[in-house]
């Protein structure tokens, strides 16, 4: 099979390129202005960025995954969705914020 068949588009799923993430960064973008107050989309576009490394900006959007997630856990009955953002939201936060203290790219803010 050649890049285009099954095995190039599993290689785009399970190690995308900076170009790939960009694009996922781009969809992430345009949804979260109009669903600002999603959580699941902050802690998916967190982890793109990281996956890149602009961890100053993936902490911002860890940070408001969190926010937003604990929120839900507040005010909603059955919080399971959000629990799960909440604590991948801290980890990767907690991730970010290593990466950025040495020294790799990015930064934290």
């Amino acid at each position: 099979m050649d890049g285009d068949g099954l095995l190039g588009r599993l290689r785009q799923w399970f190690r995308p390129t900076p170009a790939d993430v960009a694009d996922r960064v781009a969809l992430l973008d345009g949804a979260l202005a109009q669903n600002p107050d999603n959580a699941a989309l902050y802690l998916s576009r967190g982890e793109a960025l990281a996956e890149v490394g602009e961890y100053g900006r993936a902490a911002d959007d860890f940070r408001r995954a969190a926010q937003l997630a604990d929120g839900q856990l507040k005010t909603k009955p059955w919080g399971v969705v959000a629990q799960v953002v909440r604590d991948r939201a801290l980890r990767g936060l907690k991730q970010a914020q290593a990466e950025a203290s040495a020294g790799n790219r990015g930064g934290e803010r």
